[in-house]
């Protein structure tokens, strides 16, 4: 089990396919990234958490290593890791 509802181990989300599905929930253009405006609607729809657009920006800029939006090897680093 997680020790938050933010990380998710690999083997408990089984096969990079179903990271593949998870990554793709959240890039709904499918350009490869998830976007600001993809994590915020994310973060209102699917968590009920609302956060501004900054707010939305500083996280991307943070796990992106300054890029504009989170790839998929970023994203699944993110929800691996041990918190």
């Amino acid at each position: 089990m997680p020790k938050n509802n933010t990380a998710i181990k690999l083997e408990e989300v089984g096969k990079d396919d179903d990271l593949q599905a998870a990554f793709d929930l959240y890039d709904e253009n499918k350009d490869g990234y998830i976007s600001t405006d993809e994590l915020k609607k994310a973060f209102k729809n699917k968590f009920k958490v609302e956060y501004s657009i900054k707010d939305c920006r500083n996280i991307i800029y943070y796990f992106a290593k300054g890029a504009a939006g989170v790839s998929f090897k970023e994203f699944t680093d993110i929800v691996t890791r041990n918190y």
